[in-house]
């Protein structure tokens, strides 16, 4: 879920689906057998592909992008130029437990026009930015609610979060 859009960019450069899964290695193994996906991963930079093994490996990632600027001839920078760009903001807020549901609520209800998606908290797409606020650590009396909004214009941020 808080993986970047640039994931989704590419994948639908090649006509390919994009799976989100609730963060966590377990439920993307989950999501990639269920869905006969040859490539997975998280936001970390972890990798997953099944005719290596079912986890999530680095070394994995690193090769591919070896692989990949030997077959271009690209260095790194120029791969990494040929993306799109997004900026990020992640910021951790105290939220009491029994208000995330309302705020999320309320999220959902500030911007209709965007994509929800509550399968981990609540992540909301626009066509250029987008948002996911979940609770990252359980607790007694509350949780901390993770908002990395990527975009790539980052003025949007302030904008976006002026009302709460």
């Amino acid at each position: 879920m808080s993986t970047s859009r640039v994931v989704e960019d590419i994948a639908r450069q090649f006509d390919v689906p994009c799976h989100r899964t609730a963060v966590g290695e377990a439920n993307v193994v989950e999501a990639m057998r269920s869905s006969g996906a040859i490539l997975g991963g998280e936001g970390n930079g972890g990798v997953i592909d099944p005719r290596v093994g079912w986890v999530r490996d680095p070394f994995i990632g690193m090769g591919l992008v070896l692989d990949l600027m030997a077959e271009t001839q690209q260095k790194l920078s120029q791969l990494v130029a040929g993306l799109p760009s997004y900026a990020i903001v992640k910021d951790k807020v105290d939220v009491p437990r029994d208000r995330l549901p309302r705020l999320n609520a309320a999220l959902q209800s500030r911007w209709p026009e965007a994509c929800a998606n509550t399968l981990d908290g609540l992540r909301l797409d626009w066509a250029d930015h987008w948002v996911h606020v979940r609770r990252v650590t359980p607790s007694r009396s509350c949780a901390l609610s993770r908002r990395p909004p990527k975009s790539r214009t980052p003025s949007v941020f302030a904008a976006m979060w002026a009302p709460f």
